[in-house]
């Protein structure tokens, strides 16, 4: 649950109009998080569909993402020079018909200038006084902002692309499942910044319940494992 009736407080009328605003605006990202949150699912698609709801939340708010590197005309000469290299050095045709789907496809749909592991430093960033006393105080194998980004990018690398991946290079079993963890953390603290809780409240009002569960998860692995 992302909020109780007792921290609405006095606002809930403004809070509560807030939320069915933004679940609206926000559709793709409150449809995974009810996903993770109401329903059971393999630790693999749980951390990979969580990094989708971040991507696509920061997605949303930051239209500069969408924003393609070239014009059309200027990258038609670059891609037509990469094609004509390709027919040269090849006499494959369906790996030069693939290459020029690929060519002709990326900046149609906008090659991103945002990638995944500066999506999560920007909001890493942002709420930093809030992660910084729940995450990194917490879990002792992230100390930073960019040791978490890192980490996440590695494994959403083995788990999307486990064919081409010949070294793992991210995290798995009982790390993973505490990565994926923090990364709900950090969605539920964008979803409740979307709805009105400003940062102090968040870390008044929810750090203690969000320790509070970090501690219990760890107690339960630690019963398990030992």
């Amino acid at each position: 649950m992302l909020f109780t009736f007792s921290q609405l407080g006095d606002r809930f009328g403004i809070l509560i109009g807030n939320l069915i605003e933004k679940t609206k605006e926000l559709d793709p990202v409150y449809s995974i998080y009810s996903e993770i949150t109401y329903e059971s699912m393999p630790l693999i698609l749980r951390f990979l569909r969580i990094t989708q709801a971040l991507e696509s939340y920061h997605d949303i708010r930051d239209p500069d993402t969408r924003v393609k590197y070239l014009p059309d005309e200027q990258y038609g000469i670059i891609a037509n020079k990469i094609k004509g290299l390709i027919a040269e050095n090849t006499i494959d045709e369906h790996f030069i018909s693939i290459m020029n789907y690929i060519l002709e496809s990326a900046n149609t749909f906008g090659i991103r200038k945002v990638i995944l592991r500066t999506r999560l430093i920007n909001l890493l960033e942002k709420y930093d006084a809030i992660v910084a006393c729940i995450i990194y105080d917490n879990f002792g194998f992230v100390s930073n902002k960019y040791e978490l980004a890192d980490i996440v990018i590695k494994s959403r690398n083995d788990y999307t692309h486990p064919r081409i991946v010949i070294e793992k290079k991210g995290v798995s079993g009982i790390k993973l499942f505490y990565i994926s963890e923090i990364l709900k953390l950090l969605l539920e603290i964008c979803l409740l910044d979307e709805i009105g809780f400003t940062c102090d409240e968040m870390i008044g009002e929810f750090s203690d319940k969000w320790k509070g569960e970090i501690n219990f998860l760890k107690n339960q692995i630690e019963k398990v494992t030992n």
